[in-house]
């Protein structure tokens, strides 16, 4: 068995297959879990940056207003950008779940749906 420290020194054409197959997988995973945690912080972010938006717009009533209504106005720009970087969030979370489920069952049209459901949500 190898040291770690000289492991880590060794050039990938030096490493035999497996680690270097190993390191791979181990990156792949790690992109995986970033762009599957993106998609699910998307969700949350929109509810928290909505209910701010909500309470500190004077005279808004979501009982009478749809929320879009709030990108309307000088603050708007904060619900549009909202808007983009939640959709960009949704799709990155789209990407991971297809890396994350590819081969398996609805591992085609779940991702797939949910990727036009974040670009939807940038082009709105």
């Amino acid at each position: 068995m190898q040291n770690v420290a000289t492991d880590m020194t060794t050039s990938v054409a030096q490493r035999p297959p497996q680690a270097v197959a190993r390191t791979a997988t181990v990156k792949s995973s790690n992109l995986t879990d970033k762009l599957l945690t993106a998609g699910i912080v998307a969700g949350p972010i929109y509810v928290a940056i909505c209910a701010l938006e909500m309470l500190l717009r004077p005279g808004f009533d979501p009982r009478r207003y749809a929320l879009s209504v709030i990108a309307n106005g000088d603050w708007g720009w904060v619900h549009i950008v909202m808007m983009a970087t939640t959709g960009l969030l949704t799709i990155a979370g789209a990407i991971g779940m297809r890396r994350a489920i590819r081969g398996q069952r609805a591992g085609t049209w779940g991702p797939l749906l949910i990727g036009l459901y974040g670009l939807k949500r940038i082009v709105k």
